[in-house]
C-alpha cells in the first residue's frame, strides 16, 4: 500500500484493501484518524487565521548605511566624463609582435599521437 492510498483513506475515513482482524485494530486506527483529524484542523486554522490577520507586525530594521573613505560626495559633470586622448586603450597590453615565424617554436612538434590512428588524416 503505497502512500498516496494512506492519505486517501485517512481523508476519506474509510480502508479500501485491508480487512480489519480484531476490533482493537478498529479502536486504534479510529485514534489515529481522530489524531490526524485533529492535526489537520489545527493546521488548517492557524494558516486561515494568518492569512486573514491584517495585523502584521512585521519588524523592519534599517541597518545604516556607511559611507566608504573613498566616496568623494557630489561631483560635476565634467569631471565623470574624460577625453578619449587621455584614457588608457587596455585592448594591446600584452601584445607580442613577431618579425618573422622562424624565432616561433612548435611546441608539439616533437608530441607523440597516441590512439587508434598514429598518422595525419587528410579528407
Amino acid at each position: 500500500m503505497g502512500i498516496k492510498d494512506k492519505l486517501r483513506e485517512l481523508f476519506d475515513g474509510k480502508s479500501t484493501n485491508e480487512p480489519q482482524d480484531s476490533p482493537d485494530a478498529e479502536v486504534e486506527i479510529a485514534n489515529e484518524q481522530a489524531q490526524f483529524l485533529a492535526l489537520a484542523d489545527e493546521i488548517k486554522s492557524q494558516v486561515i487565521n494568518d492569512l486573514v490577520n491584517e495585523d502584521v507586525d512585521t519588524e523592519i530594521s534599517i541597518e545604516p548605511v556607511l559611507v566608504s573613505e573613498y566616496d568623494v560626495g557630489e561631483v560635476e559633470v565634467g569631471q565623470l566624463t574624460v577625453d578619449e586622448a587621455v584614457m588608457s586603450n587596455y585592448s594591446e597590453i600584452n601584445v607580442v609582435n613577431h618579425e618573422s615565424l622562424d624565432d616561433i617554436v612548435e611546441h608539439l612538434k616533437e608530441a607523440e599521437i597516441i590512439g587508434d590512428v598514429p598518422e595525419e588524416v587528410t579528407f
